[in-house]
């Protein structure tokens, strides 16, 4: 049920230093909100408050109230959804420590559809780039909504190809939504509020802060029914979002990749850990239909009918590489995209250039002298 509780009394409550939103729903349980905007320090110390919490009760700090309130009357655009809200994400509200306030631009009504969210490195592989483009246009094209972080590498190919596949995708950002991070990313944004839905738990003027990002992850997974890492060093901000989904008891999938690849190490850790292996979208659909019961508190899922003549073949065209790609200055690039971490013939890749095959082998072997690539069995892959 939705209860009218103001802004500005949730605004001030919500910088109360840890006093998150189960405290509050439980004052607010016992405290109308015309009572607790009446409440002093005595009042405050009876309900177990200390004198730094109660301080910041009697003095808010106005930029963190006084900005929003103008952000959203400044365009029908700028939403606010509150945990009170009836539409407040279900599944986010079961977490333990979800926000109490959301800022949103774009279709609200995603949050209550079924998500999977996707992430990894930001310094990915074309292996990466391949793969993450895949889940997300296939499991968009089931109906998911593909929820990530916006960050450079596989979650910014993960928005676009569910964008690109006619789905919806959902980016949670470190960050307020007036301060798009990284900036380069200013267009995908546009995109994404047109097509999908921004959401940050942080006031629209908050700047990119490092411990941002860590805090925002548990939004991600929390809104999400299971969480796929594609691709992931062991150090990668990703794995700290598989976390959260297992402390949420949510399905954390996890993509294989070749054990030379530094990558996918954080993946293979995982597997390792009791995430489950993934090689088809069909895996993730499998898994997460053995919980209708959690399902069904979801909005019913409406399968995308893909326009086939925007879609572009698998397996038979290397990813187009963008901008975010970090790639080594090589001899014969356009054959070196053809090359990942699992092998590939020779024979392959001549029919993927249309070369003759003499000429592939020859820039091949100037490749492998450059230490590009490496000769394995099966063909060839990056060293």
């Amino acid at each position: 049920m939705s209860l009218n509780i103001p802004l500005e009394l949730l605004l001030r409550l919500n910088q109360i230093p840890n006093f998150g939103s189960s405290a509050v729903l439980r004052l607010l349980k016992r405290v109308s909100a015309q009572q607790l905007l009446e409440y002093g320090a005595v009042e405050w110390a009876h309900l177990g408050l200390d004198s730094r919490q109660i301080q910041r009760w009697l003095q808010p700090k106005k930029q963190y109230i006084d900005p929003v309130l103008a952000w959203q009357a400044q365009s029908a655009v700028n939403q606010v959804i509150t945990i009170f809200d009836a539409d407040y994400p279900f599944l986010l509200k079961q977490i333990a420590s979800a926000p109490l306030i959301l800022y949103l631009q774009g279709d609200r009504n995603l949050l209550q559809r079924r998500q999977i969210a996707m992430v990894g490195s930001r310094d990915c592989s074309d292996y990466g780039e391949y793969w993450s483009r895949y889940f997300a246009a296939q499991l968009s094209l089931q109906g998911y909504v593909i929820t990530s972080g916006m960050a450079l590498g596989i979650d910014s190919y993960s928005h676009r190809a569910a964008l690109e596949s006619g789905g919806k995708t959902i980016a949670v950002l470190g960050s307020g939504l007036n301060r798009i991070y990284p900036k380069r990313n200013q267009s995908l944004a546009q995109q994404i509020i047109e097509q999908g839905a921004l959401v940050s738990e942080f006031i629209p003027n908050q700047a990119p802060l490092a411990e941002n990002f860590p805090r925002r992850n548990r939004i991600i997974s929390g809104l999400s029914l299971g969480t796929l890492v594609v691709e992931a060093d062991v150090k990668s901000g990703s794995l700290i979002t598989a976390r959260y989904a297992l402390e949420q008891n949510r399905e954390v999938f996890a993509l294989p990749g070749a054990v030379q690849n530094r990558f996918s190490r954080g993946c293979h850790s995982l597997i390792k850990q009791g995430a489950l292996l993934v090689e088809s979208y069909q895996d993730i659909l499998e898994n997460l239909s053995a919980y209708p019961s959690q399902s069904e508190m979801l909005t019913p899922i409406h399968p995308v009918v893909p326009d086939t003549a925007k879609m572009k073949p698998l397996l038979i065209q290397p990813v187009q590489q963008t901008a975010e790609s970090d790639k080594s200055a090589v001899a014969y690039p356009e054959l070196y995209r053809h090359i990942g971490y699992q092998a590939i013939s020779a024979d392959d890749l001549a029919t993927a250039l249309n070369l003759p095959i003499s000429e592939v082998l020859s820039q091949l072997l100037e490749l492998e002298l450059e230490g590009a690539i490496c000769t394995v069995s099966g063909g060839y892959c990056r060293c």
